[in-house]
């Protein structure tokens, strides 16, 4: 979604857009490409999380780059989903469909996104006086993730959540599966939120209530920032651009 909106931006400032994966080997030195060792590029977006030592690494071939959907300080410009809104509306909106004990399940904390999320939902969980957060863990933050950190939970815990607040939406997808193979319910006897929208949510069984990124407009608006800030040289010092998200209800999530 998010190279959706930069693949339409590209076009209308009618720009190349070339794509690339960065990898690291077993030591965890990151593999540049050519055309940033050669410096080919006007500019770069870069997308998702990436360690800090390896973004400063990027930086010192003066290529001007703009951050997306990760935070590695403030000399760095930066277009960020508001994480803690979103866990704000979800925490809201579970609390008044009367659950009180909820689940987190935290992505790698080496993310930014995943580290907002879990600050988010502690924060928010503590304004009440009646709820129980309750956290899990998992450093893969997919399906599988998901799955695995439920299973371990309820394995280890007696302390049973009628609702879970995934980081993001895979995770929930597998919490769903986890919870089915315990026998539990989706949305009877346990709620499930995800985070992110992503285009599998609307058709999942049940379809999953979640927190909508927009990530095309991520997308779009990085693209702006970068030529008219970075290229053309309009910009005076880095700037963190934080985008609102939304609640979208759907099935998975029901009143206690």
């Amino acid at each position: 979604m998010v190279f959706n909106g930069v693949e339409v931006e590209t076009r209308k400032h009618k720009s190349n857009l070339l794509y690339s994966i960065l990898s690291s080997d077993k030591d965890d030195n990151i593999s540049i490409p050519n055309m940033i060792e050669e410096k080919e590029l006007d500019g770069m977006l870069l997308v998702g999380y990436m360690d800090r030592k390896w973004i400063k690494k990027i930086a010192s071939y003066g290529i001007p780059f703009v951050l997306v959907d990760n935070y590695a300080g403030p000399e760095f410009t930066t277009i960020m989903a508001d994480n803690f809104d979103g866990i704000r509306q979800g925490i809201e909106y579970l609390y008044k469909l009367g659950h009180r004990k909820i689940l987190h399940i935290a992505g790698p904390l080496s993310h930014r996104s995943f580290q907002e999320r879990l600050q988010a939902f502690n924060l928010f969980m503590s304004c009440y006086d009646d709820t129980v957060p309750l956290v899990t863990y998992t450093e893969e933050p997919r399906t599988e993730g998901g799955y695995e950190a439920v299973k371990r939970y309820f394995e280890n815990n007696n302390d049973i959540p009628t609702a879970i607040i995934a980081g993001n939406d895979l995770m929930a997808m597998g919490a769903i599966k986890a919870l089915n193979d315990l026998n539990y319910k989706v949305p009877d006897d346990i709620s499930v939120m995800g985070f992110d929208d992503i285009e599998l949510a609307k058709s999942y069984n049940p379809s999953l209530t979640t927190i909508k990124v927009p990530k095309r407009r991520m997308g779009s608006l990085a693209v702006n920032v970068l030529i008219h800030n970075k290229i053309e040289g309009n910009e005076e010092i880095p700037v963190k651009i934080i985008l609102p998200v939304e609640l979208v209800v759907r099935e998975s999530c029901k009143g206690r």
